[in-house]
Order: structure tokens, then sequence, then C-alpha cells
């Protein structure tokens, strides 16, 4: 039977922290509804907000001593964080009903308007509509943004934001003691017009208050804002910078570079405006002097204006097109269209040893740079050489596809090179790019290796990868994938397999430390090799498996519930035919005695009677679904049994109901998974046993 619930209240530190930001949020909610009547109450002539607000300031830095306060302050900004959505969608209320923001409002247009007329000017500004804070007035740190930056505006000239509770809140927490700002742990963001400008009061208070900040974290789901700009400033403690898409031009990776000489990992997935220019950007001090090297402006700019003068920051951000592949359509007209044409690519324009380029200097970055994510975004194969041949330590390009291009123009397909490459994004029928990959990344670890048709591979390649333990086999002929486990199968920890018709047995004796395994898309053969399934502790080492083929034949499920002792979850999409009597049989052979998540998403078959019976026989279940896909579920007497059971028996498992119509079945079990998709290992926050899990720590 699943374990007892154990009722285990939250530490004494904890607790404390929870209480004192309680007292905080409320403090501040009195602060904001006394700023906006302190100039209409006679009661409130003599009581200033502004004191009062800094007295909370000063109990907080000088309550605490030491390291407690960068201890306390981070644990108080982590749960911030958490609550962020909910406090954010009480914002967006105030913003919507409260008398008192209206107040504040009304004070500020009046109070700008008389600036206006005072300055002698008719209409307003850029600035005044984005004004600085009462208590922090900074200027821009870029001049693109503030074009008066010497000139500081009256204090009360502040962001109707700016003065909500939840931004007073942040600016009493953040401070320069908060080293770490992981905003993708909250994944409950609103989807609302007033979140882009919840985001740009954010980024200004973080740029303001967190000038020591080592990790940097934002979601795609926050949006950016020129505001984000003197968070970049002040990175020069920045160790990893995450961003996703929220990169508005090539440019801004120059200030990334310039400002974060110690970043060891970038993360600008998705961020579709980065092209190859952008590395150089990221990577070199001149990026300018770089690009009027390589581009060819005539073709660039068109021929009609050949003659006239033609600035090249217009086409920084232009699409590059591949120069093997054929011209685009559109382009062939006299005024050059949407698209950047070089020269020469900036790989070559970089190269010393091409005549007429010279040294241009590197920034700092470029030695520090570890780890850049550049997966979904335009960069190709010109932009892996110039990180390749600028970033001696970096050992891995995310999941570009690019990156073996990169490494065969940087170091050909036949000469020997030793990277720091650890893991490897490949998809392409190239044996030539392959052979570049096994000659210049003898220590990877992890490996994605692929192709959109089915193609054959050369087994012997992976003789080169000793240290390889997660790899990711998709679309490899049938016949190949024996020969590819003979030789590498033994090392392997993690392996995710999407190839028509191959046998599970041969995986499950071809790879006996196996921890991981997923199987997508295309299904296994329905029968299983009885020679091979003979031989004894199959999947012996097997923890984790995740099934999202159409259909999982029984046999094969039964196959890898019979064998794998050591097992904690199994979750697949659909097994069809199964009954009570399948898991005696199974259970009997192995009773699972550390199996914690069971998730069959679609099950129809199973009743009400086999689920209660498989409750009691497994003794560490804590998760047990899917609910939506059973017959049984559709009777509401039913459900409200099962869970009065549990509850009577105070039972700590979790039922998973997905309740989703048909047509979503497979994104909706998507959300089920809970093995990374190319580190083969449980993701982050995964509820793992002391004994059992991921095997080791890994990036994500």
């Amino acid at each position: 039977m699943p374990p007892l619930k154990v009722w285990q209240p939250k530490s004494l530190e904890d607790q404390c922290i929870q209480r004192y930001i309680f007292y905080l949020k409320d403090e501040t909610d009195i602060i904001f509804h006394m700023r906006a009547y302190e100039t209409r109450s006679v009661l409130l002539r003599n009581v200033s907000p502004g004191s009062m607000f800094r007295i909370l300031d000063r109990q907080l830095c000088l309550g605490l001593t030491g390291i407690l306060q960068d201890i306390v302050r981070q644990k108080m900004t982590a749960i911030l964080i958490q609550d962020l959505h909910n406090l954010a969608s009480e914002a967006i209320k105030t913003m919507t009903s409260s008398r008192s923001y209206q107040i504040i409002s009304e004070r500020q247009i009046a109070e700008r308007a008389a600036t206006r007329i005072g300055s002698g000017r008719s209409s307003p500004c850029y600035e005044e509509s984005f004004s600085s804070p009462s208590l922090y007035v900074t200027c821009s740190p870029f001049p693109w943004n503030s074009p008066h930056p010497h000139i500081s505006r009256p204090n009360t000239l502040t962001s109707n934001y700016r003065s909500l509770p939840v931004f007073q809140l942040l600016e009493l927490v953040l401070n320069v003691n908060v080293r770490i700002l992981d905003f993708s742990k909250n994944r409950e963001w609103l989807e609302s017009e007033e979140m882009n400008e919840i985001s740009r009061i954010l980024w200004k208070i973080v740029g303001e208050r967190c000038q020591q900040l080592e990790k940097f974290i934002i979601p795609k789901e926050l949006t950016y804002s020129s505001t984000l700009n003197s968070v970049i400033l002040n990175g020069s403690c920045l160790v990893q910078l995450t961003l996703k898409r929220n990169i508005p031009n090539n440019m801004f990776l120059n200030e990334i570079g310039k400002n974060c000489p110690n970043l060891q990992e970038l993360d600008i997935a998705g961020a579709e405006v980065v092209t190859d220019f952008g590395i150089v950007c990221l990577l070199y001090a001149d990026p300018e002097q770089i690009f009027l090297k390589c581009w060819n402006r005539e073709r660039t700019v068109g021929q009609q204006k050949r003659s006239m003068r033609a600035f090249p920051h217009p086409h920084f951000d232009k699409q590059i097109p591949d120069q093997q592949e054929p011209q685009p359509r559109g382009t062939k007209n006299a005024n050059g269209g949407n698209y950047l044409y070089l020269r020469r690519s900036f790989h070559e324009g970089l190269r010393s040893d091409t005549g007429d380029t010279g040294d241009w200097e590197r920034l700092p970055i470029g030695n520090s740079l570890q780890k850049l994510r550049l997966e979904n975004t335009k960069v190709k194969g010109d932009g892996a050489s110039v990180v390749l041949e600028t970033c001696p330590n970096i050992f891995s390009l995310g999941y570009l596809v690019f990156a073996a291009a990169g490494l065969k123009q940087v170091f050909g397909y036949e000469d020997r090179a030793d990277t720091k490459f650890t893991e490897i994004f490949y998809r392409g029928p190239s044996d030539q790019k392959l052979s570049t990959i096994a000659n210049c990344c003898p220590n990877l670890e992890t490996m994605f290796l692929g192709s959109n048709n089915p193609r054959s591979l050369n087994s012997g390649v992976f003789r080169h990868w000793p240290r390889l333990a997660y790899l990711t086999l998709e679309n490899i002929m049938v016949e190949n994938i024996v020969h590819c486990l003979e030789e590498v199968g033994g090392q392997l920890r993690g392996l995710k397999i999407q190839c028509s018709g191959f046998d599970l047995s041969d995986i499950a004796v071809l790879c006996p430390h196996l921890k991981s395994l997923i199987i997508q898309k295309e299904a296994p053969n329905p029968v299983i090799n009885p020679v091979r399934s003979s031989k004894t502790r199959l999947f012996a080492q097997l923890e984790h498996v995740e099934v999202s083929c159409p259909q999982f034949s029984k046999n094969c499920f039964g196959f890898i519930l019979k064998n794998a002792v050591k097992l904690v979850s199994i979750k697949v999409l659909h097994v069809p035919k199964l009954s009570r009597v399948d898991f005696e049989s199974w259970l009997c052979t192995n009773p699972l005695q550390r199996l914690e998540s069971l998730i069959i998403f679609k099950a129809p078959e199973l009743s009400l009677d086999t689920i209660m019976w498989l409750l009691e026989e497994m003794e560490s279940i804590t998760e047990l679904g899917d609910l939506h896909a059973m017959d049984f579920a559709k009777n509401a007497n039913d459900v409200r049994k099962l869970h009065q059971e549990i509850k009577k028996k105070e039972w700590d498992i979790s039922l998973v109901d997905s309740s989703q119509g048909i047509d979503t079945e497979e994104r909706d079990f998507g959300k089920l998974q809970s093995l990374h998709w190319f580190y083969l290992t449980p993701s982050e926050g995964y509820k793992q046993s002391g004994g059992s899990g991921s095997g080791r720590a890994r990036q994500m």
C-alpha cells in the first residue's frame, strides 16, 4: 500500500521569514494608501509615507548582520518570486478598482502638466512618461534610452506602477546582497497586456537594487524592456544569464559582451532576431568595423541606391541567406530586399591569416564563456564557427543543429582537434560532419544524433566517445541500432530512441547500466525476442521510463515491469487491453517495491477494482493515473469512492486526472513527463527518493 501521509510543518526559520514578508506586505499596502491621501488629509499632515518606508528599510538592513543578511534576503526573494504572479494580479486589480491609485495618477498628471508649463514646453516628452522612482533616482545607462542623463527630474514624478505595493515590497527586499534572481521558478505568469509594464518596472528595480547579481534568469513569459539594460550594465559579477527571446537586436549582445566579462553560461534560445552577426557583437569590441569588412554593400542595398551613401546600421539585424542554398524568393529586385549579403563570412573576416583582416579586439567574455544556448535563433554555421574560434572553453552550443557545421568549418573533417565539447546536437545525413564530431569532440557525454529521414550509420564512430553516457537516436535504420548499441550500450546511462521496429530486448541486453529510457513516436517491435529475453537481470538498473508512441504493446510494457527491479517511474501514452490479470502476473515476478509513479495516459479497461488492488500491492506508489481515460472515472460516484478510500486510509498519493479532450491528448501527456528530452535525466524539481534519481547532477 502507499506510504501514509506525514504532516510536517515548515521549519521555524521558514515560518519566521514568511511571517515577516506578510508584515512587510501589510505595511507597504498602508503606505500606498497614505501616499494617495497625504496631500488631502488634515490628520496625515505630519505623517510622512517616505519616512515610514525608510524605517522599514532600516529595520531590514540593521536587523540582520553579516552572512545572515545574504541568506535571509535570498530566501525572501525566492518566496516573493514564487508568489509574484499573485502579487502582479493584485496590482492589476488595484489599478482598475482602487481609488488610491486613481488619486495618485491624477496628481502625477497635474504635476507633469505644471512641470511642462514651468519649463516652457507644451507637450510631454518621452522621459516624463517613464520617469525615475521616488526613492532611487537613476538615469538610464545607455545613451539611446536617455538623451539627457545628467538631468534629474523631481522625485514626485514617479511611474504610477512604481507606487504599487508589490514594487515597494520588492524595493525593500532586493538589494546588493541578493546574488540570484531566477524568475523561471514561477511557472504561473499571467497573460495580460499589463505584464509588459510590470516587467518594465521590475527590471528597473532589479537594475537599481541588485548590482552584484551572479545568476539572472528570465523565462520567455516575461518581456524585454529598455530598463533591462540597467541589469546588463551592472553585470560584472554575472556567471549565468538566461534571457530566452528577450533580445531586441544583435547590438544588444555587444552590451552583454562588454559588461559581463565573467559570464560562463548565456541562454538566448528563441531569440529569432539574433543572426551570425549577433555572435560577432557578443564576442568582439568593434562589431561595426567587422561588419563593414564583410558585408556586400551593393547587393544588400540594391542597384538603384548603389551610388548613394549607405549606412550599415539598418542592415545589422537582417537575415543572412545560406550561401549554399538558392537565393530566397523576392530578393531579385533593384532595392536589395530584406536580406544581408556578405562578401566573406564573418569567420573568414576574423581570421588573421587571410591577409587584410588584422587582429580584432576580443572581449573577455570569450575566455569565460562555457555554454551558449543558440537553438531557435537565426545563428547558422558561420556564427558557430566564430564561437569555436573565439571561445576556447566552450563545451556546448545548446541544441543548435549547426554546431557540427561550425566544427567542420574551423577544424575540417579529417584533422583531429581536442575541444571541450561535452554535449552536441546533430540532425542530418552527412557522414563528414559526424566524422568531424568524432575527431573534435572526444569528451562527449551527451549527444543527439538523428535525421529528418531514415539514415544508416557507421557504428564504429562511437568508439571515439568513451565518456558518452546519454544518447538520443532518431530515424536510424533498425539494422544499424544493434551495431551502435554493441559499441556504446555498455556505457550508456540514458537512451532516447525514435526509430521504427527496434527490438526492446536488444536494448535490455546491450545497455545493462541504463537508468533512463525514452521511447518516442515510433513503437518497438511488439514481439519480444525469446532468446534475448531468457537472459537474467535485464534492465537491472532502469529507474525511469517514458513512452509516447501511439500504442505500446502489452508485451513490451510487461517486459519492462517484469524485469526492472529498481523502477521508480513509468509513464506511457497508451497500452491497449490492460487488465488486473496482467498486473498480477507481472507483480508476481517483480513486486515493484520502489515504484513511485505509474501513469498510463490511455487505459480505459482499468476498473476501480484494479486501481484499488494496485494501490494495496505497491508499497511505494505516490502518483497514479491517468483517471481521465478510465471508463470507471465517468461515474462520479466511483471517483468519489476512490478518493474517500484514500482519505480514510491516509495514503500519501496523488491521483492524476488530466480531464482534457481527445484532440489534445499527446500534448497533455507531455506535461506529465519528467525526463529532460535532451539530458535524459529527471528535470529539476522532480520528486525523488533518497537512493534513486538522476545519477549525477546535470546542468539544464
